[in-house]
Parts: structure tokens; C-alpha cells; sequence
């Protein structure tokens, strides 16, 4: 499973974390903040790559993030931060649901924050449920 490779990285973490906080300023080697670094380095780039994995399980099938705007637009930019290039099928088709959002009709030229059925239904069966 992948949450015990989380887990056994974090009981390392918490262990080296121990080992070099008993050893105080005086006792610690040369070697110990480098050491520090490298595994809270490679604990990052696991939680890193999780939460991809997380966020990708999530968006893909659907019609953005929340069909919604500020979380389709952060999906956008985490996508840019991972190092998703523009052409990237995933980037590809983030930005075209977000273009959607864009509703262009002869005259009038507006963005609306998402997709209108996603907020009508919901209020349609609030009132429903007042009723």
C-alpha cells in the first residue's frame, strides 16, 4: 500500500529527528544537518508526488476541478509548478475546460465562475427540499 510507504517514511523522519535533536548543538556530527536534509528532501518529493497522484484521480472524468472556477484556475498552476508542459494531455484539456468557462453569444462576451447546471441543480434541490 502506498499510505505505508507514507507511514514508514515518517516514522524515519520522526526517528533521525529524535536521534539528532538528543545529540544537541555539542554532539552532533558534521554530517547530521546534511543527513537531516536529504530525508526530509526525499519525504517531501513522496508527498509531492502523492498529492499529484491525488489531484489527478480527481480531475480526470470530470469536467474540471469542481466544474468551478478558482479550483480549476489552481489546478492550472499545479500543474505549471509540477513542470506540466503546455502540450501535456492533462495541461491540454485543464485549459480547455477552463476556455469554457468563457460564453460568448453575438453582443455579449462574459466568464461565468462555472458550469451553470452544477449551481442550478443544487439550488433547484434546496428549494425542493424547503418545500
Amino acid at each position: 500500500m502506498e499510505g505505508e510507504g507514507i507511514q514508514a517514511q515518517g516514522a524515519e523522519l520522526q526517528r533521525a529527528m529524535q536521534v539528532l535533536g538528543a545529540r544537541g548543538g555539542a554532539g552532533r556530527t558534521p554530517g547530521d544537518e546534511q543527513r537531516q536534509e536529504m530525508l526530509v528532501g526525499r519525504v517531501r518529493a513522496h508527498a509531492v508526488r502523492e498529492a499529484e497522484h491525488w489531484m489527478l484521480d480527481r480531475t480526470r472524468y470530470s469536467d474540471g476541478l469542481g466544474a468551478i472556477y478558482p479550483a480549476m484556475m489552481y489546478y492550472i498552476m499545479a500543474l505549471d509548478a509540477l513542470g506540466y508542459p503546455e502540450d501535456h494531455p492533462d495541461m491540454v484539456r485543464a485549459l480547455r475546460e477552463f476556455d469554457d468557462l468563457i460564453v460568448e453569444t453575438g453582443d455579449r462576451f462574459y466568464f461565468q465562475p462555472c458550469f451553470s447546471p452544477v449551481w442550478d441543480t443544487a439550488i433547484a434541490m434546496f428549494a425542493l427540499g424547503e418545500a
